[in-house]
């Protein structure tokens, strides 16, 4: 009953398409039924009957090549090319700025194009650290890509400085799976554990927590997080999920920074995302929200998408690299 509202929407988009590619075939239709009329009237000298006007061909004709378009900018162009978003963001306690990078929802399934543009972008922004916010792997045979990404984003952050958790397709640390990977590329893998991590004059607690569905288990472990934080040194989380914007312990975090709701993949204008599949639906989608004085989520939109049969598609919500320029606070 959670997602009920998201699937109406889902469901309402998905009829109207419907009715939009009917009415679009069936007035093609017609039109054609028209035209050969008007050519057999014409061979037998009689008078054709008034088709559809000007303005309704016109109509149609751009409708229809408005919706190719946007079948493939979503499916072909749209997907392949992620966006570098950068944010400016104080940070109360912090003594010098940071430059974050945060990539999420990898999702890698082989097509290395789009891997090696994000790559491209993380190297131009420069960043003090790496933040991964999980869902690293549609296939298990694609784990030797992911370790050369790791062992990638460790050359360009520096060792110590490429953080990583877990998300729900990725398991657990000893199982074998893509967290191993990335741990033995030189990613600190953070299971309800942090550091202090310093770059210059700046210091950050970084913390990280498994996934889970089971909200229940989740809001019991953040406030067994949130002990471990040190007074006098800001601190960050990161979560696969924007699950844990709400609840007890929160507080004790400056920033959280999650990615699982791909945006939505498909945003509408003045609608936003139609689907997120996470806790608080529709509330927390992509991008920034404040959560109190001096507290932020981030929600990444993430890079790739989920295995067929997923729609693999996106429209007005670009994979994306991001880049959190992190400052002091002015009033500290």
């Amino acid at each position: 009953m959670r997602h009920i509202h998201e699937l109406f929407l889902v469901v309402a988009f998905l009829a109207g398409c419907a009715g939009v590619v009917c009415f679009a075939l069936l007035s093609w239709l017609r039109y054609w039924r028209w035209r050969r009329r008007e050519k057999r009237s014409v061979k037998d000298g009689l008078t054709p009957r008034p088709g559809p006007s000007p303005v309704v061909r016109w109509t149609l004709t751009g409708l229809t090549l408005a919706g190719l378009g946007c079948l493939g900018w979503g499916f072909l162009f749209e997907p392949a090319y992620p966006r570098l978003e950068r944010l400016v963001l104080a940070v109360p306690g912090l003594s010098a700025p940071l430059r974050l990078v945060q990539l999420s929802d990898l999702h890698l399934d082989g097509r290395e194009e789009r891997l090696a543009r994000a790559l491209a972008l993380v190297e131009e922004a420069a960043p003090d650290l790496i933040a991964l916010t999980g869902d690293y792997l549609n296939d298990e045979k694609d784990q030797p890509v992911l370790e050369r990404l790791g062992e990638r984003l460790v050359a360009i952050a520096g060792e110590g400085a490429v953080f990583a958790v877990g998300g729900n397709f990725d398991g657990a640390i000893g199982d074998g799976g893509s967290l191993d990977t990335l741990s033995r590329a030189g990613v600190q893998v953070l299971d309800g554990t942090g550091v202090v991590f310093t770059r210059r004059d700046a210091a950050l607690q970084v913390f990280g927590m498994r996934h889970t569905f089971d909200y229940f288990d989740c809001d019991e472990w953040l406030p067994q997080l949130a002990a471990q934080v040190q007074p006098g040194v800001p601190a960050i989380l990161l979560y696969h999920e924007p699950s844990l914007a709400e609840s007890p312990g929160a507080e004790a975090f400056a920033l959280q920074i999650c990615g699982h709701t791909h945006g939505g993949q498909v945003r509408l204008p003045f609608i936003g995302a139609l689907l997120t599949l996470a806790r608080h639906g529709r509330r927390y989608q992509a991008g920034l929200y404040a959560l109190a004085p001096g507290r932020h989520l981030y929600i990444n939109r993430g890079l790739g998408l989920e295995p067929a049969p997923a729609p693999q598609v996106r429209f007005l919500c670009p994979p994306e690299v991001t880049l959190l320029e992190l400052v002091p606070a002015a009033n500290d």
